[in-house]
This record gives C-alpha cells, sequence and structure tokens, in this order.
C-alpha cells in the first residue's frame, strides 16, 4: 500500500468543477497519492495518466471498431482464399491503385 493512504472501500462524495460527483475507491487512492508529491511532479504525473488514459481509450475503440467488422472480414478473407486456389486472383499491381 502506498505510505499515507489506507484502503478505501466505500465511494467518497467530492466536489468536482462544482459538482458533486462520487469518487470510486481507485480514484481516492490516486488521490491521496499525488498529494504526497511536490506540484511540480504531481504535475508530471498528471500528464502521464492523461495521456495512458488517452491510449486506453484509442484500444478500446479499436476493439469495438474491429468486434463489429470482425465477421465482414472472416467472410472476405475465406472468399480471396477461396479465389486464390480457384485461381481467380492475380497479384495486385500497386502502380494500377
Amino acid at each position: 500500500m502506498w505510505p499515507g493512504t489506507k484502503a478505501l472501500s466505500k465511494q467518497k462524495k467530492v466536489n468536482i468543477n462544482g459538482e458533486q460527483a462520487m469518487a470510486s475507491a481507485p480514484t481516492m487512492t490516486i488521490k491521496k497519492m499525488l498529494e504526497t508529491l511536490p506540484k511540480e511532479l504531481q504535475d508530471q504525473v498528471v500528464e502521464h495518466v492523461r495521456e495512458y488514459i488517452e491510449d486506453l481509450r484509442d484500444e478500446v475503440r479499436w476493439n469495438e471498431s474491429f468486434s463489429r467488422t470482425q465477421k465482414t472480414l472472416i467472410i472476405a478473407a475465406r472468399q480471396a482464399r477461396k479465389e486464390i486456389s480457384e485461381g481467380k486472383a492475380s497479384p495486385m499491381d500497386v502502380e494500377k491503385l
């Protein structure tokens, strides 16, 4: 456990941008960890976390997009294999694209 923090099991009401919101235990733990750092390091950590979260969001969007098109991709791949085995396919000429 991080020094100066206790395990939190309940949500806590916090004020975010003037509005009441429920903070989860992991959120409160991160907040307490950040508070143990100097301001300059807090800013660096927040920027790293911001980038990390954006990467996670991108990954979720990619996975959702891929899962929606996976069936179509499988059908297209099977069709391509069939055409290749039947001699109906020819190498792609990138100059003609």
